[in-house]
């Protein structure tokens, strides 16, 4: 942020204030700004500001955790929590708005002056969550410490892609069914093998053909517009696929062809 003061009378003296906002920052810092003057011998004048931010209290490797994979998976991450530029601190409370999405503990490495922070994902189905862990400690210079989560808890079955874009397309043209045939690999990320018991879709505007493969926990799945049957414009459609998996017994898939 900059201040500064507008007018400068001739031979007189004016100020500028370069203001730089060390939140979430460490190490070395340089900011840069340029003056803009009626001076026509100093039109434009760089100014700079640098400097080094020191930690507080440190938190290592950085204050964001980022929690990803299974659900039936043991996701944890651990934060080492130092004071660097402050005595002895205690963390008197920890509080989050993860609403029970995380569990996390508190351990102590050097009493008042490192910490271990273990969080642990308790987020049990496919999605997403975000979130902070908010620690409060003794220390007046820095009574707070905000550690950001953010979770993403993947499906057991991954589909590629998700939707099938088959472009542009006419009934004029002499259409080879190879060229607008597109594929979908499903496949289980605990290479699992499994089963595809049923397709849900429309057959009077796609035909799609389940390939075997030799890799029991990988399918792969060939679909063709049926080019007569289409309307004008565009033709969507959700394919449902579904399989043995307990936990995984139906993904979708959307088609979507046009139609000129």
């Amino acid at each position: 942020m900059v201040s500064y003061d507008r007018t400068i009378p001739p031979g007189g003296k004016g100020k500028i204030t370069l203001k730089v906002s060390t939140r979430n920052r460490r190490g070395k810092l340089t900011k840069r700004a340029l003056v803009i003057t009626s001076d026509p011998d100093n039109k434009a004048v760089k100014i700079s500001i640098s400097g080094k931010v020191k930690s507080l209290i440190s938190v290592e490797p950085r204050s964001y955790v980022f929690l990803s994979g299974l659900p039936d998976e043991e996701i944890t991450r651990e934060l080492r929590i130092v004071g660097v530029e402050v005595p002895k601190f205690y963390i008197k409370k920890i509080t989050d708005n993860l609403d029970g999405k995380v569990t996390y503990k508190l351990i102590t490495v050097k009493e008042g002056r490192e910490y271990l922070l273990r969080i642990k994902n308790n987020f049990k189905k496919q999605g997403s969550y975000y979130g902070e862990i908010n620690l409060e400690t003794d220390s007046p210079k820095k009574p707070n410490i905000k550690i950001r989560v953010s979770g993403r808890i993947k499906s057991e079955l991954a589909v590629i892609p998700r939707v099938v874009y088959f472009g542009r397309i006419t009934q004029k043209e002499k259409v080879i069914e190879k060229n607008i045939t597109k594929r979908i690999i499903v496949k289980d990320l605990k290479k699992q093998p499994f089963k595809i018991v049923g397709l849900d879709y429309n057959k009077k505007l796609f035909n799609i053909v389940v390939e075997e493969q030799e890799k029991q926990d990988t399918k792969i799945l060939r679909i063709t517009p049926i080019v007569n049957n289409l309307k004008k414009g565009i033709n969507y459609d959700l394919l449902r696929i579904k399989t043995d998996l307990k936990n995984y017994p139906e993904v979708s898939v959307g088609m979507r062809v046009y139609l000129q």
